[in-house]
Formats: structure tokens, C-alpha cells, sequence
């Protein structure tokens, strides 16, 4: 369960229901990339403005195509403890070698009725249950105190670490146990990530360019700390333009121009207007920062 998750994009039809078809032709061209392992149902799958149904049918298709190839982590968040663990419970079943769950958000709750929360999914299956810390969308900024009570526990075996602040992520690497895995979450920091004890990163750009931060990756495992550090430099390039619009929008648009449609996000997600996709198109096709290495 180490290395590159890509945080798997999920298709969409021209009437807004799920592409189940396009989604898989994603799995394979990541795949075929060497990706080490696949996250489903997280902020870039837009599990959250999906319903139960649908979060439960792509999973089930997901985890079926890719026939254990690489280990899945299903994403099972939501604002209900007792939704979360009905989605954690089903990924069980269906398959998934683990689940996530980004803190609820939306009410004010403390932490221990937080930590109760995490429990109840822990208990509802016999697979590790990843914490989710995305403090720029929840609002939230989980101590490092109580991930270390929770992983202390047993209740947390790892966390998706998707917070810039990489001397926080060390110091929770420094005090949980050595089986507690930590997934960078920012694909501009994922070098510094590695070096602060991530165990490998899950990332939305993952989906347009899986070859680079793959070889990324390898050269860290192999000690190249100069390769890596030229091929985050590539990454973040390609970052600072993601930057200019809503970052889903131009991940879709990216996947167009390179041969895969699948769509636009689900409202009240943005898309692009022409002119945004002129753009883009104009610069993917002329801009080398659009063409990272692989």
C-alpha cells in the first residue's frame, strides 16, 4: 500500500449520470502508467455530490476491473456516520483494501464526538480505515494529538495528508507507529512529502500525467533526490497553470485534449467556457510545461 494513488477522476455522460465505461478507460491508461494503486470516491471522484447508489456501483465496477492489479482505497466520507459506515461496509465487501473518511464538515464537531465517529467505521470493517485531512475544504485542521491518540488505538492505520504543512505531517510521522501510513496530498509538495515520511502520495494531476510522478517515486525510492527533485519542478509547473481555473475543469479539459473524454464535473461544480478551453488548448498545445517528461 505504498507509492503513487492516483485520486481517481470520475466520468460523467452528457446527461450528468455516471460514465462508468469512460471512468474504467481511466483505470487503464493509469494502469498502463504503473501506478501503484487507485483512490475512488475522494474530492477529485466527486463522491460527495454523488449519491449512495452511485458511489457503490463505481466502486463495485472499479474494483472489478482493476481484478486486484493494484489495491484500491475506497473513500467513504460523508457528513453521517451512519452513511459512512454503510459506504465503508460495502467497499469491504466489494473488495477495497482499505477505506478513507475526510472528517465531517459542515457543523462545528468536537473532538470527541470526531473520534467516535472514526471508531464506528473502524469497528464496521476488518480492513485499515485512513483518516482524510483536507483542512483548505473542511475547514478543519485535526491535531496532531489526537491523529496520535486515534492511531495509538488501532482505530487509524494511516492517514491522506493533504495540507502544505509538511512539519506537521513529520511530526505525525516521528510519534504513530511504524505501521501508520501517511499519503501526501498535495501533489506541488509530494517530493517534500516523501522526505518527511510519506509513504507516497494520492493526487488528482496523478490522472494526466501518472508516468512522471510514478518515476518520481522510483527515483526517491532509489536515492536520485536530484531526478525527483527536477520532476517536481515539472509537476509544479503544470500546477501553477492548473491554478488559473477550477482545477477539475482543467484536469477534464487535459484528459480531452489527450484522447479521453469524460466529461464535465456534476453541478454546481464549474466548467469551463470557450474561452477558457481555447486557452488551454492553445497552451497544451504549444507550451512545454503541458509535455512533462515521462
Amino acid at each position: 500500500m505504498k507509492g503513487i494513488f492516483p485520486a481517481l477522476i470520475s466520468g460523467y455522460k452528457d446527461d450528468g449520470e455516471i460514465d462508468v465505461a469512460g471512468t474504467l478507460k481511466l483505470v487503464d491508461r493509469l494502469l498502463g502508467a504503473g501506478v501503484h494503486g487507485l483512490f475512488v470516491g475522494g474530492t477529485a471522484g466527486e463522491g460527495v455530490v454523488q449519491s449512495v447508489a452511485e458511489r457503490k456501483a463505481l466502486l463495485d465496477a472499479t474494483i472489478g476491473h482493476v481484478a486486484a492489479e493494484v489495491p484500491v482505497i475506497a473513500h467513504v466520507g460523508t457528513l453521517a456516520t451512519r452513511t459512512t459506515v454503510e459506504l465503508a461496509k460495502h467497499a469491504y465487501a466489494a473488495g477495497a483494501q482499505a477505506v478513507a473518511a475526510v472528517a465531517p464538515f459542515y457543523y462545528d464537531i468536537p473532538d470527541d464526538a470526531m473520534a467516535d465517529h472514526y471508531r464506528a467505521v473502524a469497528a464496521a470493517v476488518d480492513v485499515p480505515l485512513y483518516g482524510y485531512h483536507i483542512p483548505s475544504l473542511t475547514g478543519r485542521d485535526l491535531d496532531p494529538k489526537w491523529l496520535l491518540t486515534l492511531a495509538d488505538e488501532g482505530v487509524l492505520a494511516g492517514l491522506k495528508f493533504s495540507s502544505k504543512d509538511l512539519g506537521a505531517m513529520g511530526r505525525i510521522a516521528e510519534h504513530t507507529p511504524d505501521h501508520f501510513l501517511i499519503y501526501n496530498g498535495m501533489d506541488d509538495v509530494l517530493l517534500g512529502g516523501l522526505l518527511y515520511g510519506a509513504v507516497g502520495g494520492v493526487g488528482s494531476t496523478y490522472n494526466v500525467m501518472p508516468e512522471l510522478y510514478v518515476e518520481l517515486y522510483r527515483a526517491i525510492q532509489e536515492g536520485r533526490v536530484d531526478d525527483a527533485r527536477a520532476l517536481q519542478r515539472q509537476a509544479t509547473a503544470f500546477i501553477e497553470r492548473l491554478e488559473r481555473y477550477d482545477f477539475l475543469a482543467f484536469l477534464r479539459e487535459i484528459l480531452r485534449l489527450q484522447g479521453l473524454d469524460i466529461g464535465t464535473s456534476r453541478m454546481p461544480l464549474p466548467s469551463l467556457d470557450d474561452r477558457d478551453r481555447t486557452e488551454i488548448e492553445r497552451c497544451y498545445r504549444d507550451d512545454p510545461t503541458f509535455h512533462p517528461v515521462r
